[in-house]
């Protein structure tokens, strides 16, 4: 089983939009697309995820995990072309 860094919630009112974290960075995403519809989870590449929602998941990840995620959000923008 990989190691969880910390899982960041960008949900506003009743849907949920959660990113996991994981050590060997994967990402998992986990989100509701209606309220009368199940969670849906899918793993996402950093390069998958856009400039905006990096900058919230930054905003509202811990602190002691930031410098963390930030070097696995920007490991996506090394790779684009």
């Amino acid at each position: 089983m990989n190691e969880t860094i910390c899982t960041v919630s960008l949900s506003n009112g009743w849907l949920d939009n959660d990113y996991t974290f994981f050590a060997n960075g994967k990402i998992e995403h986990s989100y509701d697309q209606h309220e009368t519809k199940p969670n849906k989870i899918e793993f996402l590449d950093a390069r998958q995820i856009s400039e905006s929602t990096k900058k919230k998941i930054l905003e509202k990840c811990p602190n002691e995990h930031k410098e963390r995620i930030k070097g696995i959000l920007s490991l996506g923008d090394k790779n684009r072309t």
